[in-house]
């Protein structure tokens, strides 16, 4: 008994009520996600989730960075560069200038997401093929017989990785609130994330969603950190100049997950050059050079192979608009465009270029597979 009246006066008087909400705090999350996994887990559903985890499994298996998702555009740009090297040689019989016969490099994904799967891939028991004798993996058949496919093994042990990265993202969200205002908020701040079911979606889709707003959260640690070091010094002299260049590498991990985030880099600059006090300019170019020196090695890759920095996601920005319709035609030769017109009679016989140009049309670069 006594021992139970100071558990119990800890609890009511003393620090451990602080351990018990913790405490219950866990057992909700735990809770929480084993009944969302048993309950509305879906395996991947996505071309890209695929793609990237693809990917990673050659990568992995020691294949290096490439893909066995065939984009036409992706084997234009690899011919188009092999050619310009090489020249009349990679003409000859036999060559591969496309590199379709054997594994293709990747141009459309950015190298962190899928590397850290390849990681994982090389750490953990991933087995691929469909498991149909265990209960978890696979459901009775009601009509009895062999047991019916449920769960993909790999798709779930990249999902239970996503959902770390969601309850990171969530545990530094919940501490940048509480350092900007108090712990009401963000207490509120961690659970109205925790309750948001498109998190949750995207948690078990085996996109890089997850991993990128971890990433944007440790960048806004970092501004945050950067303005209260400017306004009320604690690490010295060099103390906002290693949080720039925290600032530029992870704005670099946001760039190689997901090339779209490269666009924040010119309101982080802004941020920094106004919030950077006296050191406002090194700040911004330490922060810059570290961005640009890490985006480099991968831009190098790209162009090298296909002649743009970027591969094929370069275009995505100009997908669907006149620039894609007239400029990124293909070049297709005459003899075929004249068959295409035999093959298609439900265009007029006297408008033959209005039939090639519909041709075209539905073989822009990212129209066969719906993404650049």
């Amino acid at each position: 008994m006594p021992f139970l009246q100071e558990i119990i006066h800890k609890l009511e008087v003393g620090g451990g009520m602080r351990y018990f909400r913790v405490g219950l705090a866990v057992l909700a999350v735990v809770v929480l996600t084993g009944g969302y996994n048993w309950r509305a887990f879906k395996n991947m559903g996505t071309q890209e989730a695929m793609d990237s985890a693809q990917v990673a499994r050659n990568l992995s298996q020691g294949k290096g960075y490439t893909t066995l998702f065939i984009r036409p555009f992706s084997l234009y740009l690899v011919k188009k560069r092999t050619l310009s090297i090489q020249g009349a040689a990679a003409n000859a019989k036999g060559a591969d200038p496309s590199r379709i016969n054997g594994m293709h490099p990747d141009l459309a994904n950015p190298p962190v997401y899928p590397v850290i799967l390849a990681g994982l891939m090389k750490v953990l028991p991933f087995r691929f093929p469909v498991d149909t004798t265990r209960p978890f993996w696979s459901v009775a058949s009601p009509r009895g017989g062999m047991r019916t496919f449920w769960r993909h093994q790999p798709d779930f042990l990249i999902g239970i990785f996503n959902q770390l990265l969601f309850f990171g993202m969530i545990v530094a969200t919940f501490f940048l609130a509480r350092q900007l205002f108090d712990s009401r908020v963000a207490w509120l701040s961690g659970g109205l994330l925790l309750g948001t079911d498109l998190l949750w979606r995207f948690s078990v889709s085996g996109l890089s969603t997850m991993l990128l707003l971890l990433i944007f959260m440790g960048l806004m640690w970092c501004l945050v950190l950067i303005d209260r070091e400017v306004r009320e010094p604690k690490w010295g002299a060099a103390g906002v100049l290693v949080l720039a260049g925290f600032t530029g590498i992870l704005m670099g991990l946001g760039v190689l997950t997901r090339y779209a985030f490269g666009w924040l880099m010119f309101p982080v600059l802004i941020y920094l050059i106004l919030f950077g006090g006296r050191q406002r300019v090194l700040v911004s170019l330490i922060a810059l050079v570290i961005f640009l020196g890490a985006l480099t090695p991968w831009m190098v890759r790209n162009y090298s192979v296909s002649g743009m920095p970027f591969g094929t996601a370069g275009f995505a920005v100009m997908e669907n608009t006149m620039v894609s319709r007239a400029g990124l035609q293909p070049d297709l030769p005459a003899a075929f465009l004249d068959q295409a017109d035999d093959q298609h009679p439900r265009d007029p016989p006297k408008r033959p270029a209005q039939a090639r140009r519909k041709l075209g049309h539905r073989l822009l670069p990212g129209r066969a597979f719906g993404r650049v």
